[in-house]
């Protein structure tokens, strides 16, 4: 495997500072075949510049751990299309590298065996390419040419987890030309479960980084369609797609197929959003709190010391520590809107009141995970629903300025909530 130009192709590779982390250097070392494999241990983050340079390709072991971890090497790298993104367990929560596939999914882990035959067909892709000129290496480095994560897409899918079967029968016909006079379209759905866990009681930040994610593709499909289900308005992330739609001004169709009869046609009415000027504005700090390329978790404590001031920013609910750790259960039993129910409560569903979502106490969460007690739904107003919790790996967050105790990494505690049906 050789570049484009005359000379051998540079990998570099960030291992992280352990014995794992070499033991996976030297995979990808023996699957890079005619390459000029450099590994770096260096911490400066000078060294990951030089090498974002020199090299056609860095690999950057993104695993998170105690010392060992390489977070501290320079903000950002993984927006670039060059760098190769690896983990052998699940990223932070705002970190989505350029280049999917090269790191596990929450809550699990990946193989060190299977993550170097990644890195070796991403280098393949990339030797294909033209040699980029030194001045577009540098470019690159200070952002000017970063990568993106949108991926390109004619249709999206939206629906709800119990309709995945007819979603992927759906998403079959679509690239088979049905519906469309027999042109194949390119189709963009996410599985269910890919982007949150599906039993995790989630904050609202993980609420709104999925619809964040959510929305690079939508927002740039031709077309979405509506698995159109008696129950597809009780998910809170369907009725989030749906604002979202709004809120982007989306000048796609929109069309519901029912997946009884077969048959497809213009959506309803009842799923059209509308923005009013005090929803756009939340909608638009959600976005800007919660995206992964966006949101500023290091900030986060900065501005919590400046409230006294009573500066307008500060008082933001976005750096509430509810937004960011305190679980929202959306019950089974009460909170779940009437099939039959007209339109989107836009306003309800920005205040979470429809669908109506509950605030569990972290504590109460813990307790019930470590005594192995049912969770009683959290209604005020009454509910006989229980729930059994266990505890989930914890979520991670990365700062790209250390925080008060010198940390690059922060935790989240997270909780899986499932209903009992007895």
């Amino acid at each position: 495997m050789t570049g484009t130009e005359a000379g051998a192709m540079r990998v570099d590779v960030f291992p992280t500072l352990d014995d794992e982390g070499a033991a996976m250097a030297e995979l990808i070392r023996g699957r890079l075949h005619g390459v000029d494999v450099r590994e770096v241990t260096s911490t400066q983050p000078f060294a990951l510049a030089a090498s974002m340079v020199a090299a056609d390709a860095v690999v950057l072991d993104l695993t998170p751990g105690s010392a060992a971890h390489r977070y501290t090497a320079m903000a950002y790298p993984w927006r670039q299309d060059k760098v190769l993104a690896v983990s052998r367990s699940y990223l932070p929560l705002n970190i989505e590298p350029v280049r999917p596939g090269g790191t596990a999914p929450y809550p699990g882990r990946l193989d060190p065996e299977e993550i170097a035959v990644w890195v070796a067909a991403q280098v393949r892709e990339l030797a294909g390419r033209r040699r980029p000129s030194f001045l577009q290496r540098v470019r690159g480095l200070v952002g000017m040419t970063a990568g993106t994560h949108t991926e390109s897409a004619d249709v999206f899918i939206s629906y709800r987890g119990t309709d995945a079967e007819a979603a992927q029968a759906l998403r079959a016909a679509l690239e088979k030309g049905d519906h469309h006079g027999g042109r194949r379209q390119r189709v963009k759905m996410f599985d269910a479960g890919q982007l949150a866990h599906p039993e995790a009681v989630l904050p609202v930040l993980i609420r709104w980084k999925v619809l964040a994610l959510i929305s690079d593709v939508l927002k740039h499909a031709r077309e979405t369609w509506i698995v159109d289900t008696p129950r597809f308005l009780q998910s809170w992330f369907t009725q989030g797609e749906l604002v979202c739609l709004a809120y982007f001004a989306w000048p796609g169709t929109l069309m519901a197929y029912d997946p009884a009869r077969g048959s497809a046609g213009p959506a309803p009415e009842k799923y059209m959003a509308t923005l009013d000027a005090t929803g756009r504005k939340r909608l638009a700090r959600y976005f800007v709190n919660s995206h992964p390329d966006l949101m500023a978790a290091e900030s986060m404590a900065a501005l919590r010391k400046l409230r006294p001031t009573r500066l307008p920013l500060t008082r933001d609910e976005a750096f509430d520590d509810e937004f960011w750790t305190l679980p929202l259960l959306q019950c089974t039993r009460c909170s779940i809107r009437e099939p039959d129910r007209p339109g989107i409560d836009v306003a309800g569903f920005l205040t979470n009141a429809d669908p109506r979502l509950y605030p569990v106490a972290l504590d109460t969460l813990a307790a019930c995970a470590s005594e192995q007690t049912p969770l009683r739904c959290t209604n005020p107003d009454g509910c006989p629903q229980r729930f059994t919790v266990r505890a989930l790996p914890p979520y991670y967050l990365w700062y790209a300025l250390p925080v008060a105790d010198g940390s690059y990494l922060g935790t989240i505690p997270a909780y899986a909530a499932v209903p009992i049906t007895s």
